[in-house]
């Protein structure tokens, strides 16, 4: 089995494949919501030298507590809601001297964190789902979409066209009908309206 092929497994797949030991499932798991888990993370306002303990700790809670999970098709918010605590845990224990110090602001930035995270969450969420949205393209309109969009700064259509073999007239044509693709799938997954 491809790594190619994996891409496209369902979460519910992937969940099966890892509760029967298929280490390929669980690398094309990892892989899939790495960059979620990671974002997650960074905006969890856990130090530097905690963000890769974070990461770490987050998918070794994921890997014990797989079989807890009562519906395979909530593993993102599954995923995500385990991000969160282990980075408010860690954030909260690098803040203990902090409190200790000045417990009246210390709250107050608690407070305003709690908040905003709910928030944040629904939209690294939406983050997640356009990034496996985006896996469902064809192979030249994602990459034409990626160059166009995800690069920085984004590429001239003259490289493009170079890069994906096009002409240049037809750049504009293309990325019409991938954008509407891709939307087409976001509207499918919620993210945008129909």
């Amino acid at each position: 089995m491809s790594a190619d092929a994996r891409e496209t497994w369902s979460d519910e797949r992937l969940v099966r494949g890892c509760l029967r030991g298929d280490e390929a499932a669980w690398r094309a798991l990892v892989d899939r919501y790495s960059r979620f888990v990671w974002a997650i993370v960074r905006r969890g306002d856990v130090s530097e030298t905690d963000q890769g303990d974070a990461f770490q700790l987050v998918w070794v809670d994921v890997y014990n507590d797989l079989e807890k999970l009562e519906k395979p098709s909530a593993l993102r918010s599954w995923i995500g809601s385990i991000a969160h605590h282990r980075s408010y845990h860690l954030r909260t224990r690098g803040r203990r001297d902090e409190t200790r110090r000045a417990p009246e602001e210390a709250a107050d930035g608690v407070e305003a964190a709690v908040s905003s995270t709910s928030e944040q969450l629904a939209e690294l969420e939406q983050q997640q789902m356009a990034r496996e949205a985006l896996t469902e393209l064809t192979e030249q309109c994602r990459r034409l979409i990626e160059l166009l969009f995800l690069e920085d700064p984004p590429r001239p259509y003259k490289e493009v066209a170079e890069e994906l073999g096009m002409a240049v007239g037809s750049i504009g044509f293309t990325r019409g009908r991938c954008l509407e693709k891709l939307r087409r799938r976001l509207a499918s997954r919620g993210v945008l309206g129909a």
